[in-house]
Order: C-alpha cells, then sequence, then structure tokens
C-alpha cells in the first residue's frame, strides 16, 4: 500500500477580547502625582489560548506609548481616555478604553501670621503693617490667600479685629471646565487678630 504524509499548520488568528472598566477614579497624592496601572482598568479581559502581555497608553500617544502604568500630574485633572491593548502569545491584540477621572482631593495649607498688637495710627488695612502675609502651600496650584476683617469688637482707634484668612483651590468637575456648576473646591481658612491700642 501507499502512504502519504502532510504537515497541519495549526494558527490562532482569534483577537483576545478586551474588557475596560469604562470609569475609573483616581486621587493624586500630596506631591501632586499618581500612578494608574493596568490592572485598574483591566475588567477579567481573555484570550482562548493565553494573554502574552497587558499594556496601557494615553488618548494621542502613538502606539509606542503602551506600557504597564502610567503618572498623572496636577495638568490631568479632570477626565483622560486611557486604552488598554491585550496582546496574545501569537501577537494578536485588541484594544478597549476607559474614562479616568484624576481627581486633586488634597486641601491647601495655610500658616498665618501670628496675632499681633498695634498702636491706632497704623494702617490695619494693610497686611505688611499687620503681621504680614500667610504661608500657602497646595500640591497643585500657586495660589494668592485673601482676607476678610469682623470688627465687632473694634471701636475706632481701639479694639481687636478679627481677621479671616482663605485660600480656595478650584479645579474643573467632570466636565472639564472651569466656572461651572460642578467644580469642585478646596479651601482652607485661618484667623488672626489684630488688638489695637490707642
Amino acid at each position: 500500500y501507499d502512504t502519504c504524509s502532510s504537515r497541519v499548520y495549526i494558527r490562532d488568528l482569534i483577537e483576545p477580547v478586551a474588557i475596560c472598566d469604562q470609569n475609573t477614579n483616581i486621587t493624586l497624592s500630596n506631591d501632586g502625582w499618581a500612578d494608574l496601572c493596568y490592572t485598574s482598568i483591566d475588567d477579567l479581559s481573555y484570550d482562548n489560548c493565553r494573554v502574552e502581555s497587558k499594556l496601557i497608553k494615553r488618548e494621542g500617544e502613538g502606539d509606542d506609548r503602551y506600557r504597564e502604568c502610567i503618572t498623572f500630574r496636577c495638568r490631568d485633572v479632570g477626565e483622560n481616555k486611557v486604552f488598554l491593548r491585550v496582546t496574545d502569545i501569537y501577537g494578536n491584540s485588541n484594544v478597549c478604553w476607559a474614562n479616568v477621572y484624576v481627581e486633586d482631593k488634597a486641601e491647601p495649607k495655610i500658616t498665618c501670621p501670628s496675632d499681633v498688637t498695634v498702636h491706632c495710627d497704623v494702617n490695619v488695612n494693610d497686611p505688611d503693617l499687620t503681621g504680614g502675609y500667610p504661608d500657602v502651600l497646595d500640591n497643585c496650584a500657586d495660589l494668592t490667600p485673601t482676607f476678610s476683617d469682623e470688627r465687632d469688637q473694634y471701636n475706632c482707634p481701639t479694639g481687636v479685629i478679627t481677621r479671616t484668612w482663605t485660600v480656595e483651590n478650584v479645579f474643573a468637575g467632570t466636565d472639564g471646565i472651569e466656572g461651572i456648576q460642578d467644580d469642585y473646591v478646596r479651601t482652607a481658612q485661618f484667623e488672626q487678630f489684630i488688638t489695637v491700642l490707642d
């Protein structure tokens, strides 16, 4: 009898199934940054054979920028689109994307001038003459303090002025636009007492 043989090539041409968690929140640290890794947006992606890698990149980046983790900073506060690429052991790949909302929850810190006693001939509306301005520290912004005075106990030319120093850090809400209703505001306040003597 005659025999023959043949080679059979088995190929896997089926793309992996990429599944993304559609919405993910990440909060910046007090130093103003946060890492997001693919595990935060991967929602059990799979392959019919075996997954080789899962990598992510930002929207607008080239395909050579896929990596395991992305670092977000203050400039990224708000909504960001992140792509997850799932590749199997035979080079087949598939992509899904997720909305990543970067939040800045750190409140600004304010260190106020010490309470001060001045004479009535001093212009109490000038902070340079009433102890100076506060030191302000924020993880993302260069903030300018403002103040308001409560003079209930002040009977010119003597009395006590309660000066409330305030700093606000405002950043855009989910729409990415500042000045709209869903803005987030972080506020810090501190009181300084100014005693005025005749």
